[in-house]
């Protein structure tokens, strides 16, 4: 045994019991924490397999917003979505999943509006409101409606007039549509019947002498 090693032994001699129990239970602790604080086999595994598994999760999603880019449809988006809901792009997904919408419903739209314009009817213009209420041409469309409905009335009572081909028929259909597109046609007709009647009136004299046959009226010397 060495010289140090003797005094070592001495110095321990000296110390006094409870002394050595608390600086063995202070080595113990220390040895205890740093077992704590080391990872178990287990956790170290664990962790090894989370990073591979984090890693392809990622990749995975990348791939599948790569995918869904490519497509740009909202199919494509929303199977973006339902795939990996906690994904990078999910908040993107969702904005052009939105803005593919409201294209769409722009697109329908404008196409409903060509379609009422090419048939150019009442009916027409109707079923865009109802399809449509809140589209860019319902104002418009509801000014043709008016528009149209008005023309359609006029028409009818012009036909209704000129079949009945009377004073009264002609000076109706004036006084309900003032500014129709017959005014100045059922006034013509108006003058037409006034001057009929105004010659047959000067005419029925002549014709009653005719049917009685009188005799010339002799000249007064």
């Amino acid at each position: 045994m060495t010289d140090d090693c003797r005094q070592q032994l001495r110095r321990a001699r000296r110390i006094p019991f409870p002394k050595l129990a608390i600086v063995a239970v202070i080595i113990a602790g220390a040895a205890l924490a740093s077992a704590c604080s080391q990872p178990s086999d287990t956790q170290q595994a664990q962790q090894q397999q989370q990073a591979p598994d984090e890693q392809a999760r990622k990749e995975a999603d990348e791939k599948a917003w790569a995918d869904a880019e490519k497509a740009g449809t909202v199919a494509a988006y929303t199977a973006y979505l339902q795939n990996f809901g906690s994904g990078t792009h999910v908040s993107e997904a969702s904005q052009r999943i939105v803005a593919l919408n409201e294209a769409a419903r722009k697109a329908a739209d404008e196409k409903a509006w060509a379609d009422a314009e090419k048939a150019g009817t009442a009916a027409a213009y109707t079923a865009y409101i109802q399809n449509f209420g809140g589209g860019v041409h319902v104002a418009e469309a509801r000014q043709r409606v008016a528009e149209l409905s008005r023309k359609e009335a006029d028409e009818k009572a012009w036909a209704d007039a000129d079949k009945a081909g009377t004073a009264a028929a002609f000076n109706g259909y004036i006084q309900k549509f003032g500014s129709g597109a017959h005014v100045a046609e059922a006034r013509q007709r108006l003058a037409a019947l006034d001057e009929q009647a105004r010659k047959e009136a000067d005419e029925k004299p002549s014709i009653f002498r005719k049917r009685a046959k009188l005799p010339p009226v002799p000249c007064l010397s």
